[in-house]
């Protein structure tokens, strides 16, 4: 028989026109690289209807003698010559089908490029093939999924009114240690490798639900396996992304296991540089096959000790928090809202971890979350956690610290379809039994801190406006200036009185209000408002810093040391400048 670019071993044969094949052992094309020159596929006139008389006789009771195929992608498929690669393993199988491959390939195209230039939809219609390959890029699926889908089906359309069978090759993730997991990432939030490749496995997947009959080569979930149960097989080059020798013969095996429903042949080829013990072990990882529908992707939740903080995992999935969350000093309890936020694909179930322990529970004395309907943080509302949290979605759970000791616990919040199983965070706060004040710019009962924040600032010619709040076991019984304000800050607004606390009457902090600190007994849990403001001296200085400092006593006399808290002041200058 006659067919164009006939491929039965490792090499095209001749007259099939350029391939894009890098030799086992040199550099390989970046993905991204410029692009190639199609691959052509010179075919005599009457090639078409030679092999479509072909194809109807070739049927056996076993199934066909051979498989056309025709691959479009880019240097995932020329790589270490994939086309090639599977030809050789079915052409020393010792049985049917041969495989016979074509390919037209671009460095880094994806499937809308490989569509604009038409070179692939003039060679699905010129020739008889049985199946038609499509890789998109390596981030397509995920990155730019609307396209991928659009075009896949265009191209699921032509393959099969040109009678051959859509085949999508499923690819893989990046390895561990490539940048795309940091959090840096221009891909938000991706993880992990088990996170991408659910993803491109789910994407490749709903690909192939548009037009029935389409296969999956699952290469990808095959290099997930390997990974699991064989990693000492290095499937990825150093750049993360191509595939090894080992890769490549991986990814062609699974190819015939998907295209034959047969296991590949012990006697077949097997590349040059890969053990037979390697090679056994890859054949037996590839029989996965085409058995990789309905992945769905997991949920991702991510920690904030406030509605504007989120801590990333590390790689090995545990959060790398530094130190434990500081509850301060305290003789009452003092409830906090942490916030949790699912940055994955899909939704994730949550659950108490059991691992709060006195003097920490969870807020109002309730079970987990710590409360009911919702709770307003930073001027946002944000709903308590239920048993699920859909992506993208943010919810708040509470964990109050009651003040009986001085103690650390963990609170653990548990996880079910997620890429890590928890999230733990410490939790530490000292037990005191004298009245205890905190000064900060926010409203809560654990706000910031010179431990645990930057400087309050603010501008030249503006207000700030702080929070003071007695957490302790006792009211006060006199609260006074105890360092005074650094020129050029002063009490009150610019203008103003001059005076300590700033003002009279009533104030605002984060939308909620303060009477100011003018009575000196202040009760226990209770909060009022000071204010402060600071001028341009104009000697051509640009920020300034003072402290909010405030003594005070209780009925057992002073308590040490101070409420304190750093303030900074930036003199505004002009832009552009003059």
């Amino acid at each position: 028989m006659r067919f164009p670019c006939l491929v039965t071993s490792v090499l095209f044969a001749a007259g099939c026109g350029t391939t894009h094949a890098s030799e086992p052992g040199s550099p390989s094309p970046a993905e991204d690289a410029s692009p190639h020159a199609d691959a052509a596929i010179d075919a005599p006139a009457d090639s078409h209807q030679e092999a479509q008389a072909d194809a109807q006789q070739e049927s056996t009771d076993a199934g066909p003698s051979a498989l056309h195929l025709l691959f479009i992608g880019n240097s995932y498929t020329y790589v270490n010559d994939l086309p090639s690669m599977l030809a050789s393993i079915a052409a020393t199988a010792g049985k049917p089908p041969l495989i016979t491959t074509a390919e037209v390939t671009q460095g880094g195209a994806t499937l809308g490029v490989h569509w604009s230039n038409g070179e692939a939809q003039t060679q699905i219609n010129s020739h008889q093939f049985t199946h038609v390959v499509l890789q998109g890029q390596s981030w397509e699926p995920i990155a730019g999924y609307t396209e991928f889908m659009s075009f896949g089906e265009q191209f699921e359309n032509l393959i099969v009114d040109a009678g051959a069978k859509p085949t999508l090759f499923v690819t893989w993730a990046r390895a561990p240690g490539d940048p795309t997991y940091a959090k840096a990432s221009t891909i938000d939030y991706m993880f992990s490798p088990g996170q991408m490749q659910d993803e491109l496995t789910s994407a490749y997947d709903d690909l192939a639900k548009q037009t029935p009959g389409t296969l999956l080569s699952c290469a990808g979930e095959a290099f997930r396996r390997s990974h699991e149960l064989f990693p000492s097989i290095v499937l990825h080059q150093d750049d993360f992304s191509h595939p090894t020798v080992a890769g490549t013969y991986l990814a062609a095996c699974t190819f015939y296991v998907a295209l034959t429903g047969q296991s590949v042949p012990a006697q077949s080829d097997v590349p040059a540089g890969l053990t037979a013990q390697d090679a056994e072990h890859l054949r037996d990882i590839a029989l996965i096959g085409s058995d990789c529908a309905d992945v769905k992707p997991k949920g991702a939740v991510v920690w904030g000790d406030s509605a504007q903080t989120m801590q990333f995992p590390n790689a090995d999935g545990t959060f790398p928090f530094a130190s434990p969350f500081e509850y301060g000093t305290a003789g009452m309890p003092v409830p906090h809202y942490f916030v949790l936020t699912n940055v994955g694909p899909g939704a994730a179930g949550l659950a108490d971890g059991g691992t709060l322990s006195a003097p920490f529970v969870w807020a109002a004395g309730a079970a987990f979350p710590g409360g009911t309907g919702a709770v307003s943080l930073e001027g946002a509302s944000y709903e308590f956690c239920s048993a699920t949290l859909d992506p993208g979605k943010s919810c708040a759970i509470g964990v109050s610290y009651t003040g009986a000791s001085t103690a650390t616990s963990v609170v653990t919040v548990s996880f079910a379809g997620s890429y890590w199983p928890a999230i733990a965070r410490e939790l530490h706060g000292t037990s005191t039994t004298r009245a205890a004040l905190t000064i900060s710019e926010d409203p809560g009962w654990v706000g910031c801190s010179d431990a645990t924040c930057f400087p309050a600032s603010f501008w030249a010619g503006s207000t700030l406006n702080l929070v003071v709040s007695n957490r302790g076991a006792m009211p006060t019984t006199g609260i006074s200036v105890g360092t005074p304000l650094d020129a050029p800050f002063l009490w009150g607004p610019v203008g103003g009185p001059g005076t300590f606390p700033g003002g009279t009457g009533t104030g605002t902090v984060g939308g909620q209000s303060y009477a100011y600190c003018e009575k000196q007994a202040l009760a226990l849990g209770e909060q009022c408002m000071i204010t402060l403001s600071f001028a341009d001296p104009g000697d051509g200085g640009s920020s300034f810093a003072t402290s909010a400092n405030l003594a005070y006593s209780d009925a057992s006399g002073p308590v040490s040391p101070n409420a304190n808290r750093q303030i900074k002041g930036d003199v505004a200058h002009p832009w552009p400048p003059p």
